[in-house]
């Protein structure tokens, strides 16, 4: 999710932190509902394979 909104940003440069927050508010409003949904829906299926391998870090959504 961030990886999208950090490649629309790239390479541009802001005077404040207002501004950087008026930029990545707008970036983050135009991602569709359903890439918010896609993304906890990972996150969590990520989430649970970490807790059945006891706390070992899970690479993207790879079941072992």
């Amino acid at each position: 999710m961030f990886l999208k909104i950090k490649m629309h940003l790239r390479g541009q440069f802001f005077e404040d932190i207002s501004t950087i927050q008026v930029n990545v508010t707008r970036e983050l409003k135009a991602v569709p509902k359903e890439d918010y949904y896609n993304s906890f829906q990972l996150l969590h299926l990520r989430s649970k394979t970490c807790i059945k391998r006891g706390g070992d870090y899970v690479e993207g959504n790879k079941k072992k």
